[in-house]
């Protein structure tokens, strides 16, 4: 990583959305955005208003589907608009949680709330990396403590 200034990507639009429009940028696709990234730290800057996860497909670790698969190389802090009006929602029919971050990552999670993510090893957030949580709620996710002790989740 060379340094300088984070990179911001300003997510527009509460839809959960991959398409070639560069005047709209997803939750989603400002995650795989941020996983393109090898040079710049990285900032996802929330609108406000929920941003609900709807392109299902758990198992996947590309951030294509299911839930937002984290895997940059460089550090990610994914924030908030102001007074926590920011909300993520895996909406349970994705059988998903919202975030899984892999390992060798350090991300932020700053200013949201995350809801109704649903899976073993963190309902909300499934942790290999180094993550840093910082003014968020967590409501109404379930999951277990999965089979792998190591690793962690919410």
């Amino acid at each position: 990583m060379t340094g300088g200034m984070p990179f911001t990507f300003v997510v527009n639009t509460l839809d959960d959305t991959i398409d070639a429009n560069p005047h709209v940028t997803s939750l989603r696709e400002a995650v795989l955005q941020a996983n393109a990234e090898t040079e710049r730290s990285v900032i996802i800057q929330l609108q406000v208003g929920t941003h609900t996860l709807t392109i299902n497909g758990p198992g996947e670790d590309a951030a294509a589907t299911g839930d937002l698969d984290l895997s940059s190389m460089v550090p990610v802090t994914i924030r908030g608009a102001v007074n926590g009006t920011s909300v993520i929602d895996a909406d349970f029919s994705s059988a998903d949680r919202v975030f899984d971050i892999a390992s060798g990552n350090f991300v932020t999670i700053e200013g949201v709330t995350i809801k109704d993510g649903q899976r073993d090893s963190g309902g909300a957030i499934d942790n290999a990396g180094q993550l840093t949580v910082v003014r968020t709620t967590f409501f109404n996710n379930r999951g277990d403590t999965g089979t792998d002790p190591v690793r962690g989740g919410a």
